[in-house]
């Protein structure tokens, strides 16, 4: 006997007693006799995965494929290897190798399946099963690769179909028991799956598979059993909630004690929304004790937002939502989505507006530190050489535009007055807009804002489209740096924190603001400079501030012809008291209390107020009668506004919160004007205070806060004596074309200021 003959029956002899180390040993020392031998590297192969090494096996099968490149055996066996260590590319290319060379090959079809299923290719994968089933109808294997498949793909239908198939060439067999048990389990036929699986357990009691799924199976169904009982339970706790009966602790503890988290925040919100649906008082209160601990136990989160928002609204409690809004804010924050972010804080800072039609700011320096941090890593430096005052040219001025898209936007109207008088010869002005070109040009009034902007010789910049809020704010900040602007002008920069985010990042190398209401929704701290047109705000800035008096290009009588009584529902000769402002104006039930009075003691009067409609007055229906309501005309803010105040006889300043650019056109058109005093002694609120002692230079016209007695003796006086209504009216005029009737004069005074802040050797001190 030869030497290779005698390693070869070791080698045999050694596997079949389990040696696989040493027959893979005499095999390598056969390859070494007989190296071209491509059935010895074939073996050998097998034996090194036997004992575990897939590489080694790997390269001796690859070998084994190059030595005889027509035997589709080796393809085979190479194919399973890279099969089982996941390299499935490979895999699909050396069993598509094995069927090329032989298409019928036993087993190919439904290697090559099982290869498209691992690399997701569904519908081929299910195409070679089903192959090779009509070329193996009785292999039961092949049923088992199919409804592997299936249940890969969640089709369980399918899988128990072909599965029973299997069962009917093998029965009771455990590896498709337990393929039927997960079928069943994934059809939500529990008990099916029970069965599969008890009937494995029985026969193969060491089935640890089997043993496993039963165990899990078992306690999932305990698990169920327990969750029905425990949502009956709530069901009928909820059925309960009725105006007049109190929660007990009794009926709480089976739904709320519980381990799981998110059941524990999802059965609050269901009680919190079944107290609030019974209207009831007491029941609204237990509400926010649900909901609270709903939007704790779900670390604040977005989806118990709205419940949560409607419960605070309810109660009133607009601290509770502004601080809800903000926790969201800055959660976005932290995670870096910066549009969302601003997004919260925008409701955070309106939320006064939105749910109680108030005019009410207030300041929080966590948000604003925030915005900050924000626009940090997108800050712009500056060098002396670069910005500032340049002798040699223009002063640059970068106004960031507000209210481009609104009607009748004060801001914008008195943006208006800076494009078209500013000195042309000393400075460059452009208007940067936070919104995009294609939204202000789908307002009618956007159209009109862009193209009086243009005609006046002023720039006007858009930011670019982009789907991220904060690129397109970081591009338009951008723009206003590359543009070299001297100083960034803003106006109510924190009443949407888009605006602040752009001014955080400083663009310009100085920052000056118009302050011309709230401080949290005009003056951030960070300012350079301010300018106020009242005394009250230029004591509360927080910024250095010079008071500059409000001028307009004044309407004129001649030029405003009032409004046909016809067309405002009011008959002719009647007499006509009107109150003009935006919807937060006209809130106070004490005035409308007088409103009411006035229109009992003087049947031929009618009062019309503009900028709000009746079902934007909460109080409206409590107050005013029937009969009384029909001689109160509502409208909202219309382009003509000015041909309706040309139509009132007085008009009475909106209480406790009052106006401003709408008293100087009243009394510009001759309109004689009644107000309250202002109170300089408190802090500056907008939702409580009046220009009246600025804007109004007759005494009489001027009432005590909430005097609305003194408010009847005054508007009666006027409505019964024309002589002195004439007389009050044209004195107001004569006061206000002179105070407040110059813009050019208004624009020359605020131009010194920008001057002097960004450090011209001419500018001029104001104060």
């Amino acid at each position: 006997m030869s030497e290779g003959d005698e390693l070869l029956q070791r080698g045999l002899q050694l596997h079949a007693d389990g040696d696989v180390q040493g027959a893979e040993a005499c095999f390598r020392q056969l390859i070494e006799l007989m190296p071209q031998h491509a059935e010895l590297h074939h073996v050998a192969g097998l034996l090194a995965l036997d004992r575990g090494d897939a590489v080694e096996a790997v390269r001796l099968l690859r070998q084994a494929t190059v030595l005889d490149p027509r035997e589709p055996l080796y393809f085979f066996s190479l194919g399973s290897v890279l099969l089982d260590i996941g390299e499935y590319d490979q895999a699909l290319a050396v069993v598509g190798q094995c069927l090329q060379i032989d298409p019928w090959y036993p087993g190919g079809c439904f290697m090559m399946g099982r290869v498209h299923a691992m690399l997701g290719q569904s519908g081929a994968a299910r195409e070679r099963f089903e192959e090779a089933i009509l070329r193996e109808p009785e292999n039961p294997l092949l049923y088992l690769g199919l409804a592997e498949l299936h249940l890969r793909r969640n089709f369980y239908d399918q899988a128990i179909a072909t599965l029973d198939t299997a069962l009917q060439l093998v029965p009771e067999d455990a590896q498709a028991m337990c393929l039927l048990a997960i079928a069943h389990e994934g059809n939500g036929a529990l008990d099916r799956a029970k069965a599969a699986l008890e009937q494995v357990v029985q026969r193969y009691p060491d089935h640890a598979e089997a043993v496993q799924n039963l165990l899990r199976l078992n306690e999932k169904i305990r698990q169920l059993a327990d969750e029905a009982s425990f949502r009956q339970q709530l069901e009928e706790l909820i059925v309960s909630i009725v105006p007049g009966q109190r929660i007990t602790s009794e009926q709480l503890f089976p739904v709320l004690c519980r381990t799981d988290l998110k059941q524990r925040c999802d059965f609050n919100q269901q009680l919190a929304k079944a107290c609030l649906d019974t209207g009831d008082a007491d029941h609204l209160r237990q509400a926010k004790v649900f909901i609270d601990r709903a939007w704790v136990l779900s670390g604040f989160s977005a989806h118990v937002l709205p419940l949560y928002i409607e419960i605070y609204a309810a109660l009133e409690d607009i601290p509770g939502i502004r601080e809800a809004y903000k926790r969201l804010g800055m959660e976005s924050a932290r995670r870096g989505e910066i549009g969302q972010a601003l997004a919260c804080f925008n409701d955070w800072q309106n939320a006064w507006g939105r749910f109680m039609h108030l005019d009410k700011f207030e300041y929080d320096f966590d948000v604003l530190e925030q915005v900050e941090r924000m626009a940090e890593p997108f800050r712009f430096t500056h060098q002396p050489e670069q910005h500032g005052y340049r002798s040699a040219e223009k002063i640059r001025l970068a106004y960031l535009v507000r209210g481009m898209a609104e009607v009748n936007s004060v801001l914008l109207l008195i943006s208006m007055h800076y494009a078209r008088h500013h000195d042309k010869s000393r400075f460059d002005i452009a208007f940067f807009c936070v919104e995009t070109q294609d939204a202000v040009e789908r307002s009618p009034q956007g159209r009109q804002h862009m193209e009086s902007i243009r005609a006046a010789g002023c720039g006007l910049v858009f930011p670019l489209e982009a789907d991220a809020v904060e690129d397109r704010l970081i591009a338009l900040a951008k723009s206003i740096h590359d543009w070299k602007a001297d100083l960034l002008v803003t106006t109510a920069v924190l009443a949407t924190l888009e605006h602040y985010f752009v001014m955080a990042m400083r663009p310009a190398p100085k920052t000056l603001g118009y302050i011309l209401g709230p401080m949290p929704q005009f003056a951030p701290p960070a300012l350079d400079w301010g300018i106020t047109a009242s005394r009250h705000t230029q004591m509360d800035s927080p910024c250095n501030c010079s008071l500059i008096g409000l001028e307009f290009d004044l309407p004129q009588p001649e030029t405003v012809p009032p409004l046909d009584r016809r067309e405002l529902g009011v008959p002719e000769g009647a007499f006509l008291v009107g109150s003009a402002g935006r919807p937060q104006k006209f809130q106070d039930a004490g005035f409308w209390r007088a409103i009411q009075e006035m229109l009992t003691s003087h049947q031929n009067v009618h009062f019309i107020a503009v900028g709000v409609l009746p079902s934007q007055v909460l109080c409206l229906e409590s107050i005013i009668t029937p009969d009384n309501l029909r001689r109160i005309h509502f409208f909202g803010w219309r382009a003509d506004y000015l041909g309706i105040l040309a139509s009132t006889d007085v008009l009475i300043d909106t209480y406790p919160s009052g106006g401003g650019v709408v008293l100087l056109d009243a009394m510009a058109l001759g309109v004689p004007l009644v107000s309250f005093e202002n109170d300089y002694t408190q802090p500056y609120d907008q939702t409580t205070w009046s220009l009246a002692e600025e804007f109004v230079p007759v005494h009489d016209l001027i009432v005590p806060r909430g005097d609305f007695s003194r408010l009847q003796n005054i508007v009666s006086r006027l409505i019964r004596d024309p002589a002195y209504r004439s007389d009050v009216a044209n004195r107001c005029r004569a006061f206000i074309l002179e105070r407040h009737g110059d813009p050019r004069r208004m624009v020359r005074r605020c131009e010194n200021v920008y001057l002097q802040v960004i450090g011209s050797p001419n500018k001029e001190m104001t104060g």
